[in-house]
């Protein structure tokens, strides 16, 4: 054979072989390996048999121990189509990246798996601990003395006077210095009924038979419960859906010309062109040649959670065109492509690899002649505060780029335009904007889908929370979602709402058995926050199952169960349900770590509701309900038998006639703990940081008047729980934070800033600010002049600079926090006193004429600074006349009216003002200088 044919044909068979086996193989190799041969030919040293070639092609084409042991598989396949060449069959060792055997690797985890299953050790540790335990008992607090002794006094503690037998005295408690004294309580005379016990045969029929009547009642279903320790979870294989998507035979034409070769520049001397442009050009022009490859694509997919169906959907197209030997390597980022992760999904669980991030830069140095596809909405490539691309979008060095995006082309707009001005070439993420890619068609057609709806463009993880949003805003949300997925999809979205726990197969399975599964569709839902993220809350999956007829939810639920049943048939499928079968076990809880953040599980409880789904009676032995329902029956009769001996031997030991009280030693108790303050910023896109917050814990109060004497808007005093925790400012927005928001949006400038205001210190014709002097200027002192809207402006930019959901305090809220704990006029007692906070110098006797700078007085229990005094705050609450029907649950009070909620009092008011209780209710576009707010933040724990 020449070397032409096996340059040109031969061994661009073994690479395209390996690249779609799955090597890390791109035009660098495919130039380096070719360049090799032609060397060894050069120096007439290419071998006659083509196996010693393996050694020297091996080190260019594997990245891996894995690859490199899969090499002479497809190696001596490719040496067979050779009729004379000898070839040597090596022994095939397979091995993990760490130099584990294969083989051994399986027998450990055989081991491992039969060790699990044993059971035994459990119970043995279990009764070992019951019977020590009582051994304990009975030889420490029951000795075999026929009197109790006395234990010994304290000097300092004066011994409380001896009662009579008949007669109830309570000891005298003695007071000790700093410390806070428990009275405890009397030890108790044993009375004579105990004569009359019932055998303790008689008495075990008692959990015999109350175990009895709860089995017959037991029913089984799956709830989503949260844990911080992992549990015992099963995982349950069942039926998969086939995936049918992108596979017209369109896609097929399309993917046929997304792998036709290209032509790029080789590193050897094309002799025939060298010498006819040297004869041309008079001088010696050297002419290098060309090979022809198939062209590589680099995909870098938007990715929030594995669990993100946009993923999902994403890959399914890609995976199709792979399929049809397209060459495309992958790699996900979360909303900013800045750092990369690559997909390990191909290289199974025995290589140990862990996804090492790639920047752009290496990025481009790694892949620089694969042609770009970003698979994204393209949010992380624009500023949200200029409008512009981002400033580093030079490094997507590509030459071709492009960028493919779910949102339908009727509704580009402003981004898209300024993205391919950026050289991105925008098309939508399906089979038509593929075509496009190649160049086959630019028309796309127009879907029936409404506008992505407006309340989760601006804030989509709020719609997350644990915390449910108002029932006005939910109804309006739900009709924004359903004019944008139509009633079918509106269908779909709710029917996912019915199991725990949100999952891509789960989610075409639904679609498929109730006839709603088509590829538009599911792009729509898959734009939906909760399918992006992988999680419902049940504030949503309340709502969504109640707007479902009988009949509709009835067949959702049988699906379910039809789903849940294939797992009984063993069917061999990657998609498993994983359902908790147990809690995690005592000892995990006491000693696990306590700092790992909540998460939900799928559990396999005995209490159903309306977001619970029944278990099939059929496949409950699958999931090994019988050691589960013997558990408790376990715990009951044991915690029995202890009660029964610990009484059994008081009976015995005890003396029953009273020889005088027991006295115990009286033990100081600590205060209780404080809350601990905890101080965190987060940081903005545009580099700076945000407003100091603090850490309020839940809890419940009492509002309004408690010590009388206050207004009637402050009654009637009720109680709320807060039963969530929340972030609060630990200050007063601040000039230099608000101001910064101000000129990064052009606007909402304060009433002493504002163009053309008569206010404006520097233009305006009134010193109605200006008198204020630097106290209304200094970066460290709370901002005003801003009205209600202004700070709501501010909170919904910092919104989007940070990621995270601020807004302004629900007047519950404020007043909890403003509080912290007390039931006094002010956090630090009932007198106003002197320097303790920033109203009128008649009153507070503090030295600021205007406002204080933050941090200049003490911080309440809470970590927070001025929630007395300096200047008013607004809250988020509509104002109403009293607290007539006011929520109770800390949430936001609205009202369809003008006016808002203002707390705290100011540097301008008197003593009266700036108690807890105090509030005012002025015009919402009001602005004065002795207004400003502060901010809290709902965020995430999970």
């Amino acid at each position: 054979m020449n070397i032409e044919d096996i340059l040109t044909k031969k061994l661009i068979t073994l690479i395209d072989d390996l690249r779609f086996a799955g090597y890390n193989i791109g035009a660098t190799q495919y130039i380096a390996a070719q360049d090799l041969v032609l060397a060894l030919a050069a120096r007439g040293e290419l071998p006659s048999d083509l196996s010693e070639l393996r050694m020297l092609l091996a080190p260019i084409l594997c990245h891996s121990p894995q690859e490199q042991a899969e090499f002479d598989t497809y190696f001596d396949k490719w040496v067979g189509q050779f009729q004379q060449v000898e070839i040597v069959v090596e022994t095939e060792t397979h091995i993990d990246n760490s130099g584990n055997n294969i083989r051994d690797l399986n027998l450990s985890g055989l081991v491992v798996s039969i060790f699990k299953n044993i059971r035994l050790w459990k119970w043995t540790v279990l009764i070992i601990v019951l019977l020590s335990g009582i051994y304990w008992v009975n030889t420490t607090y029951f000795p075999k003395d026929e009197e109790v002794p006395k234990p010994t006094q304290p000097s300092n503690i004066t011994q409380p006077v001896q009662p009579n037998i008949d007669e109830t005295v309570q000891p005298v408690q003695p007071a000790l210095e700093n410390e806070e004294v428990i009275q405890l309580p009397d030890v108790p005379v044993i009375p004579a009924v105990w004569d009359k016990l019932p055998p303790a045969e008689f008495l075990l029929l008692v959990p015999l038979l109350w175990f009895l009547w709860w089995w017959y009642r037991i029913q089984l279903f799956l709830t989503r419960q949260s844990t911080k320790e992992p549990p015992d979870v099963k995982n349950l294989p069942v039926q998969a859906i086939e995936n049918t998507f992108f596979k017209s035979v369109s896609l097929a034409r399309t993917s046929q010309q997304l792998r036709k070769h290209i032509s790029v520049p080789a590193n050897f001397l094309d002799v025939d062109a060298t010498v006819a442009k040297t004869i041309q050009a008079g001088w010696f022009t050297p002419i290098t040649g060309t090979i022809k490859i198939r062209p590589e694509y680099l995909a870098l997919i938007d990715r929030t959670t594995f669990n993100d169906h946009q993923t999902q959907l994403v890959n399914s197209l890609i995976n199709q065109i792979v399929a049809d030997e397209v060459s495309v390597i992958r790699y996900y980022f979360d909303t900013v492509p800045r750092r990369l992760y690559p997909d390990l999904s191909g290289f199974g669980n025995l290589t140990g690899l862990k996804p090492v991030p790639l920047t752009l830069s290496e990025l481009a140095q790694h892949y620089p002649n694969h042609r770009l596809l970003i698979f994204s909405d393209g949010n992380g490539l624009v500023n949200p505060i200029t409008g512009q691309v981002v400033n580093w979008i030079e490094q997507f060095s590509w030459s071709q780029k492009a960028l493919l995006t779910l949102e339908s082309p009727e509704q580009w707009g402003y981004q898209e335009q300024i993205l391919a001005g950026a050289d991105f070439l925008i098309l939508p993420a399906n089979e038509a904007g593929l075509q496009g890619l190649v160049g086959q068609t630019d028309i796309w057609q127009p879907t029936d889908s409404g506008e992505f709806p407006e309340y989760l463009q601006e804030r989509p993880r709020r719609w997350l929370e644990h915390h449910a949003p108002d029932a006005a805003v939910l109804t309006e949300l739900l009709e924004q979602v359903r004019d944008f997925l139509g009633e079918k999809g509106n269908y779909w979205f709710s029917a996912c709402a019915i199991y725990p726990e949100l999952r891509w197969q789960l989610t075409l399975y639904l679609g498929e058995q109730l006839g709603l599964l088509t590829e538009e569709r599911l792009g729509l839902l898959a734009r939906l926050p909760w399918f992006r993220y992988g999680y419902m809350p049940d504030w949503l999956r309340e709502r969504l199952i109640w707007d479902l007829s009988l009949e509709q939810e009835k067949a959702i639920r049988l699906s379910l169960q039809d789903l849940l049943l294939t797992a009984q048939d063993k069917p061999r499928s990657d998609f498993e349900l994983q359902i908790v079968t147990k809690f995690p076990s005592l000892i995990k809880r006491l000693f696990g770590a306590k700092s790992k953040p909540l998460r939900d599980y799928v559990f396999l409880s005995f209490v159903g509701d309306r977001l619970a789904v029944k278990v099939p009676k059929m496949m409950r032995e699958l999931i090994e309900p019988s050691n589960l329902l013997r558990l408790p029956s376990y715990l009951t009769v044991g915690l029995f038998v202890v009660f029964l001996v610990v009484v059994e031997a008081s009976y015995n030991r005890l003396q029953f006639e009273p020889k005088g009280w027991n006295q115990v030693d009286l033990l100081p108790v600590k205060p209780a703990k404080e809350v601990k303050i905890e101080v965190f910023q987060d940081r903005l896109k545009d580099g700076g940081l945000g407003p100091k917050m603090v850490w309020i814990p839940a809890g419940s109060f009492r509002m309004g008047d408690i010590q009388g004497g206050g207004y009637d808007n402050e009654k009637p005093v009720h109680e709320v729980n807060i039963d969530y925790q929340f972030a609060m400012g630990q200050f007063e927005v601040t000039v230099e934070e608000y101001l910064r928001f101000a000129e990064a949006t052009g606007g909402n400038f304060p009433e002493w800033l504002e163009e053309g205001n008569q206010y404006n210190i520097k233009t305006g014709t009134d010193d109605y600010y200006k008198k204020l002097g630097t106290a209304l200027t200094d970066e460290n002192h709370p901002i005003v002049g801003i009205s209600w809207d202004n700070a709501v402006a501010y909170t919904k930019w910092l919104s989007k600079q940070t990621g995270r959901e601020y807004r302004l305090p629900s007047e519950a809220e404020w007043e909890y926090a403003a509080r912290a704990g007390t039931e006094t006029k002010y956090w630090w007692g009932d007198d106003i006193g002197k320097n303790n906070a920033n109203c009128s110098d008649d009153y507070c006797g503090d030295k600021f004429e205007y406002t204080s700078s933050i941090g200049s007085f003490k911080v309440n229990q809470f970590g927070l600074y001025d929630t007395a005094g300096n200047i008013w705050e607004w809250c988020a609450d509509g104002w109403h006349d009293n607290y007539k029907n006011a929520p109770i649950d800390g949430s936001v009070w609205k009202k369809d009216n003008e006016y808002r909620v203002l707390r705290g009092g100011s540097w301008y008011t008197y003593d009266n003002s700036v108690r807890a209780a105090y509030r005012d209710g002025p015009f919402r576009v009001s602005r004065d200088y002795i207004y400003g707010f502060r901010v809290v933040g709902l965020f995430l724990l999970f």
